[in-house]
């Protein structure tokens, strides 16, 4: 894929997130929890959308500074990428035990294989773990980059898992659908960039649900939080056809 579709794809995807963003945002309102990590997932993929279209900008441009840029993008890029889909996993797991004092339980061994990840991130500057930049500026995956894959499939194949085991008790089938995205993404054998497994998770659950249900969250109760019920109603709308 040449640089150009490549940016045009990263564009989309981005606008994509954007207008999803617009639609779940609320200024002056306080979020709830799962609504706080879904936000946050949606940054965290539109900065990756930005760094993976930077590094093909970058590839095979000559002197010193474009090399640096070259670096600090892959490292900054490396370290990230695992991180929509640990948050994916966090969102999942809400959405089906509605308890935060569950996911802060389960934080530290959750977030272990990210903080190794930001070792190796990091280490790869200097010994080429997971990636490799050579002499003429060009990105090369290092020995240990299917290291960073396996951390994404971690949290994926986790949150298939949960969803699919607890089925039956979850209120919106709308993340029934999102497990569906989960496994489609995990399915593919070329990835042109991992940012893509984020990209169908957050993106695509988001229009499927989120875009619907924004006019409802966006109707504050007088303790200045999104109105649940009226959410709750509207998925009952929504999914009653799924019966």
């Amino acid at each position: 894929m040449n640089i150009l579709a490549y940016s045009e794809l990263n564009s989309f995807a981005f606008a994509f997130l954007f207008v999803i963003f617009l639609n779940v945002r609320n200024k002056g309102q306080k979020y709830l929890y799962d609504q706080r990590v879904f936000l946050t997932m949606l940054a965290l993929n539109a900065v990756l959308l930005v760094l993976d279209t930077l590094q093909w900008i970058l590839i095979g441009k000559p002197g010193a500074v474009m090399r640096i840029l070259s670096l600090l993008t892959a490292t900054v890029y490396c370290a990230m990428t695992p991180f929509p889909c640990f948050f994916w996993s966090i969102y999942a797991d809400y959405q089906i035990y509605k308890d935060e004092d569950r996911i802060k339980k389960r934080f530290v061994p959750m977030v272990i294989p990210l903080i190794l990840n930001l070792l190796l991130t990091f280490l790869s500057v200097f010994y080429g773990f997971l990636f490799v930049i050579d002499q003429n500026n060009i990105y090369h995956r290092g020995g240990l980059f299917y290291f960073m894959a396996g951390v994404c499939y971690f949290y994926l194949v986790y949150s298939v898992i949960s969803i699919v085991r607890n089925r039956e008790s979850l209120e919106k089938k709308g993340l029934h659908f999102a497990a569906f995205i989960c496994a489609a993404a995990l399915s593919r054998r070329n990835h042109p960039s991992l940012v893509l497994w984020g990209f169908h998770c957050v993106g695509l659950y988001g229009a499927f649900h989120y875009d619907y249900l924004s006019q409802y969250s966006k109707q504050p109760t007088v303790h200045g939080s999104f109105n649940r019920a009226l959410q709750s109603q509207a998925v009952g709308k929504l999914y009653a056809g799924l019966d």
